[in-house]
């Protein structure tokens, strides 16, 4: 999934990058596949930041896209994150079409 990613903003430089093609060109992409590694088993681990439920603000059972999203910028769930959200959207365009 990565690989696709960083070989179509490769291809594509002169179209806006998707969000996880922006990682990738700022960070690199052994960079990125390397924090995906650990985020990924983490996430499968339950281990932290991932160990959460799926929860509102109040409680209330949450929106798992949401949940997604509020990981997008946290620093050890970042790159996965992007990648889930990128991947919802397209799923969705895709639907559309």
């Amino acid at each position: 999934m990565l690989r696709d990613e960083a070989e179509y903003y490769k291809a594509n430089l002169t179209m806006q990058p998707s969000p996880i093609g922006q990682i990738i060109s700022k960070l690199g992409e052994k960079v990125v596949v390397e924090k995906f590694r650990i985020q990924i088993l983490a996430y499968a681990r339950r281990e932290y930041p991932f160990q959460g439920l799926i929860n509102g603000l109040n409680g209330e059972a949450g929106n798992i896209l949401t949940w997604w999203r509020d990981f997008s910028s946290h620093p050890l769930a970042q790159i996965l994150a992007v990648s889930v959200t990128d991947m919802s959207r397209n799923l969705y365009l895709f639907a559309k079409m």
